[in-house]
């Protein structure tokens, strides 16, 4: 029997509203219906059965996340094994406090408000209210540039696009500009949906419709039905962003497959892409989807956008705080030698310490040197990789010379003329060769990384 005069129902609508007042959003259906669950002392298994959600779903993705959360909101750690004991407790001590000042909640005359800044917001132009769920959206506090890249996004959705892909190579930017993007558009939708796709664990595509027809529906719908999600596309303007799919792409192969269990989300791509609807998906992603790359071809409505590094403008309004200086030539160099990475660079500037800052006497190394706390990143990058893939851009970043095809064929002659040209799209749809001048050239970042790591 739970001590606190506060049963279990007031004490999750209490906390949905200190989280939605101190971190920006509520609760997600999921969350709520986890944490109903675990105030009854509930396993996961029993929770997941209950509520129609995989138990990998709920025990690996929004369990853990929202533990994380709740102990960030009320700063003491809170687990599924405490929560009946602490929560009540907090529940309790917050009714005492006064209510905040409309001020501390959502400040007035905000120019370019945080996604985080309220769960609700009134639209401009009507009464209807705009439902915004960012679930676990990134901090863009530092954000800048890509003013070219938001302008032809802004006009893709002026013009009706419907489903919108975002892909580069590792760190380059994509989820930065997808959430800046939404911050500037989300006044022309009734609804917004931030989701991440976390590699480990991306939601089996039953959970990602349950819990996007939860919240577009305002917790009255449990269906986990593609062509009802579809109807709600069509009936009203949401706006729903899957940041990091590749998750759900499957690895060690060229031929652009979906994981185990994750090939529905294929229709998913097909429905939404085709279906006349007035709301736009986005998507963020290391790779350009196979079945995306396709539709393009044949759907005026479907639109994707490549996105490279920073321009050394933007490099050097990024840098030049930390300490960094050079000549307008030393930060040009500086950029195209690190492809505009924003993340590269920025533990570059951590490296460019011991030189005092001074980029002329950082460029004048021979080699370039990827920082060894981004390593990883490339190595991620390389592990997606089939195995045919890994010895071409191997073969590539030792030739003396960028190959032409021929050369490339001749090199591999032992692998059938059709595997080469589909293991050369996959590379290049995963953003890590282009071509120029009828020559394959790798990424020069992905390069450094095969000549002093990759074995």
């Amino acid at each position: 029997m739970n001590p606190s005069p506060l049963d279990d129902i007031v004490i999750n609508d209490k906390v949905n509203e200190i989280c939605a007042l101190e971190g920006g959003t509520g609760l997600t259906p999921a969350e709520k219906l986890v944490l109903r669950g675990s105030l009854a002392r509930q396993t996961y298994k029993e929770i997941a059965a209950n509520i129609g959600y995989s138990h990998t779903y709920i025990q690996q993705q929004v369990g853990p996340d929202l533990w994380k959360r709740l102990s960030d909101v009320f700063g003491e750690e809170i687990k599924k094994t405490n929560c009946w004991d602490v929560l009540p407790r907090l529940c309790e001590n917050a009714n005492l406090m006064p209510p905040p000042f409309k001020e501390d909640v959502e400040p007035l005359n905000d120019p370019e408000p945080s996604p985080l800044s309220s769960t609700t917001r009134k639209l401009d132009t009507a009464s209807e209210s705009l439902v915004q769920d960012w679930g676990q959206v990134p901090d863009i506090s530092g954000f800048c540039g890509r003013e070219p890249e938001l302008e032809r996004l802004q006009q893709e959705i002026v013009d009706g696009c419907r489903l919108i892909t975002l892909f580069g190579t590792v760190r380059i930017g994509k989820t930065w500009l997808a959430v800046k993007l939404a911050q500037k558009i989300r006044d022309q939708y009734t609804c917004l949906i931030w989701r991440s796709l976390d590699w480990n664990s991306p939601p089996l595509m039953q959970d990602l419709l349950k819990d996007l027809i939860q919240v577009i529906s305002g917790d009255k719908e449990t269906k986990t039905d593609l062509s009802y999600l579809v109807d709600c596309l069509l009936n009203q303007h949401c706006l729903i962003i899957l940041d990091g799919f590749e998750s759900v792409l499957q690895t060690g192969v060229h031929d652009g497959s979906y994981r185990s269990g994750y090939e529905d989300y294929r229709e998913f791509i097909e429905k939404v892409g085709q279906a006349a609807h007035q709301s736009c998906v986005i998507l963020t992603s290391r790779e350009h989807p196979q079945d995306i790359d396709l539709m393009e071809y044949q759907i005026p409505k479907v639109f994707s956008l490549k996105i490279d590094g920073f321009g050394e403008s933007t490099i050097q309004r990024m840098l030049a705080p930390k300490g960094l200086y050079g000549s307008d030539g030393d930060w040009r160099s500086l950029s195209s030698r690190y492809e505009g990475n924003p993340t590269v660079l920025t533990a570059v500037a951590k490296d460019l310490k011991l030189f005092g800052g001074n980029i002329t006497a950082f460029i004048q190394q021979p080699n370039l040197s990827i920082p060894t706390v981004t390593l990883y990143l490339f190595e991620e990058q390389f592990q997606r990789l089939s195995q045919l893939e890994q010895e071409m851009i191997q073969f590539l970043a030792n030739y003396h010379e960028p190959p032409l095809f021929d050369d490339l064929v001749s090199a591999f002659r032992e692998n059938a003329l059709e595997d080469l040209r589909t293991a050369f799209s996959s590379l290049m749809r995963r953003d890590i060769i282009h071509v120029r001048e009828g020559r394959y050239f790798v990424r020069p970042l992905m390069a450094a990384y095969i000549q002093d790591c990759a074995e």
